[in-house]
């Protein structure tokens, strides 16, 4: 199992390819980071491996592309039901389309949720419900590799995500950073900026630290 990252442009998110026996795109970026985000992955040929794409969020410059993305590649969208659920009702503020001045497409979704498994073929990914920067934010933790995946909830350095824009909550980051900062993080995947390799749970400390509740 190897995680790829495929770094998006000017605000668009860092998309993660999981290249396993089963192909797991994380994130898309907007609907500009399309073309660059196929082309990335058509370099190797193997558009149609991807099955799964898994939003950590429905901001959208995590998510702006995805029904474009999963018309390309046939791929099934997994999405936290908090956020799936009030998109499939025409309710796009959680993604935040009037904050980017864009609109967004309806997507179809499957349902993903605290304790579900993400199986790729040699590991297995869980979905952690991570609130606070948004109502529906997930990372997905792998415990052979001790990898996560934390889209805007953690980023290397100390840095949190916002938590004032709609269905952000402070108290509720903080519960979600005190979870993750507990556990034995090796590698860190975040949302935007770089990642961190080997010493994942000091950055997480640090983070959690910066919200005035250190452990």
């Amino acid at each position: 199992m190897e995680i790829q990252t495929l770094r998006g442009l000017g605000y668009d998110c860092n998309s993660y390819l999981i290249k396993d026996r089963i192909w797991v795109l994380v994130d898309v970026g907007t609907d500009q980071n399309v073309e660059k985000l196929v082309s990335s992955i058509s370099k190797q040929k193997d558009l149609e491996k991807v099955k799964k794409i898994v939003l950590t969020h429905t901001h959208f410059d995590h998510a702006g592309g995805v029904a474009e993305m999963s018309e390309l590649t046939g791929a099934e969208i997994l999405v936290h039901p908090l956020e799936g659920n009030r998109i499939s009702s025409g309710d796009f503020s959680v993604a935040l389309t009037k904050l980017f001045g864009s609109t967004m497409r309806p997507f179809k979704w499957s349902p993903m949720d605290e304790g579900s498994l993400i199986e790729t073929g040699s590991a297995n990914f869980r979905v952690l419900h991570l609130p606070g920067h948004s109502e529906g934010s997930i990372g997905l933790w792998e415990e052979k590799t001790r990898s996560l995946i934390a889209g805007d909830t953690v980023f290397a350095d100390g840095g949190i995500g916002r938590y004032d824009l709609p269905s952000g909550n402070f108290a509720l980051l903080r519960n979600s950073l005190e979870r993750i900062a507990s556990m034995d993080v090796k590698n860190l995947y975040p949302g935007h900026g770089r990642e961190v390799m080997d010493d994942g749970k000091e950055h997480i400390r640090k983070s959690f630290e910066s919200v005035g509740n250190g452990i």
